[in-house]
């Protein structure tokens, strides 16, 4: 979060993370979606969203596939904090990997990986 308020977004908090932002598409996703894979309810997502989309880091757009429905999009300030937060995550890999060598990193990545899919 550090890095992310250096840069400006100071109005984004752990828990946007956590309920929302890791689990947002390009593509865009349902609010129920999003709900269930954050694990909280729908009444808590619609919250969520609402501040996010008032703080310019979400739109809701048409679901094309069905019209009464709305799916959830990065907006251009979201898309900025992800970048802002992708080239930190890289830094810090880069660093892990100077310290300890890609192998064990690359051990690292693949259990991490494994165990986010057992628990999906």
């Amino acid at each position: 979060m550090r890095e992310l308020h250096r840069h400006g977004f100071t109005d984004l908090r752990h828990h946007h993370f956590l309920h929302v932002s890791r689990w947002l598409s390009p593509a865009g996703r349902r609010p129920s979606e999003l709900a269930e894979d954050a694990g909280i309810s729908r009444q808590a997502m619609s919250d969520l969203l609402t501040e996010l989309e008032g703080l310019g880091y979400v739109k809701r757009i048409p679901d094309p596939s069905d019209a009464r429905a709305r799916l959830i999009i990065p907006a251009e300030r979201g898309y900025a904090a992800d970048a802002i937060l992708q080239a930190f995550w890289r830094s810090r890999e880069l660093q892990l990997r100077e310290q300890y060598g890609d192998a064990r990193v690359n051990d690292v990545s693949e259990i991490i990986l494994a165990y986010r899919e057992a628990v999906k």
